[in-house]
């Protein structure tokens, strides 16, 4: 009794040498090519197994072509911005084996399009780099401008506005489920728009009067209101002006040189002067700063009547003075020191359109 007890104590504290054995596949993966962009594409994997193979696949948008060792994998087009998987389960007699197909999601990044496109009033075009892996459309909502995907870059097309008024329109753009868009706008020709003949309109004892003047543009780029009554002894005088071609707007400097001209046998130059009238008098008074300037905006009537009125800019000094008007003054040396007497002036100017 003894003996077996011991025996028995023996086999209970013996240790325990079985094993864990990992089950693996007798089916293995040699190669494979299952990782995709968004675009629809080919690829596929390789196996060894022990016999004949056979797979399926959990999603529809993945296809299959089992050919001896090799699996085709085919996907379609993702048009989501998301990734997708599925699972390939490939089969050998009683074995199997799973694989994972990825692909990433619609790739459309836009972030290079502004919000707005400013365009010059001449022809012109633009581009904007388009990522995507998927067909792109383009459109836009006005007839003069057009757009088109040229590989990866978005190309925009205005006509010329030879019109009298800015233009808008909007582009979009779109690939799968997702749209874009921006908006274009152009500017029109100041030279079309406002080059001509004009009236030079003023008051004088309550009465509208007028000469023609042509708004011109020289060789050098600078513009002027050339004086062109043969009538008048204004003949040939130019006045400067600055152009605004953003806001189309255009400026009258204080203490411009107009041209030459002889009074009482002295040769004078013409200078501009930017009259004030003093507010609770009846004095009117001239000032030595180039500075201020009269703004002209244009203004189209309902009779499509075009119309350049004039307002001091912030140089004029409000809190003392009214604008009254625009004096041509005779000076010896075409400066404010060089002042002698008026030649001509004209209250409340405006410029009407011939």
């Amino acid at each position: 009794m003894i003996v077996m007890l011991g025996i028995a104590a023996f086999m209970a504290c013996s240790d325990d040498n079985s094993k864990e054995i990992e089950w693996q596949s007798p089916i293995k993966i040699i190669n494979s090519n299952i990782l995709f962009e968004g675009t629809p594409s080919t690829g596929g994997l390789r196996v060894a197994a022990p016999g004949p193979i056979s797979a399926s696949t959990t999603a529809a948008w993945c296809r299959l072509e089992v050919t001896a060792d090799s699996v085709t994998v085919s996907v379609d087009e993702n048009r989501e911005i998301t990734g997708r998987t599925a699972v390939i389960n490939i089969k050998s007699g009683g074995s199997e084996i799973n694989a994972v197909v990825q692909q990433k999601g619609l790739a459309f990044l836009t972030t290079s399009l502004d919000d707005t496109l400013s365009m010059p009033s001449t022809a012109a075009r633009a581009a904007y780099f388009i990522k995507h892996t998927s067909e792109v459309k383009t459109w836009t909502n006005a007839s003069w401008v057009n757009s088109a995907m040229e590989s990866d870059s978005l190309i925009i097309n205005a006509v010329e506005n030879d019109g009298r008024a800015f233009r808008s329109a909007v582009v979009y753009i779109q690939s799968g489920p997702y749209t874009d868009s921006l908006v274009v706008s152009q500017a029109f020709s100041f030279d079309k728009a406002y080059l001509g003949t004009y009236s030079l309109r003023y008051e004088s004892g309550g009465k509208q009067y007028g000469t023609p003047v042509e708004m011109v543009k020289d060789e050098e780029g600078r513009y002027s209101l050339v004086f062109t009554s043969t009538a008048s002894t204004w003949s040939g005088l130019s006045l400067p002006i600055d152009v605004d071609d953003v806001n189309m707007q255009i400026y009258i400097s204080n203490l411009s040189i107009m041209g030459q001209k002889e009074s009482k046998g002295t040769n004078y130059y013409v200078i501009s002067l930017l009259m004030g009238a003093k507010k609770g008098t009846t004095s009117i008074y001239r000032f030595n700063n180039s500075g201020i300037k009269i703004i002209g905006s244009p203004n189209v009537s309902d009779e499509g009547v075009l119309t350049w009125d004039f307002v001091p800019n912030d140089k004029f000094d409000f809190n003392t003075y009214t604008f009254y008007g625009l004096r041509l003054g005779l000076s010896t040396n075409g400066t404010y020191g060089g002042y002698k007497s008026a030649w001509i002036t004209l209250p409340n100017p405006k410029l009407v359109k011939e």
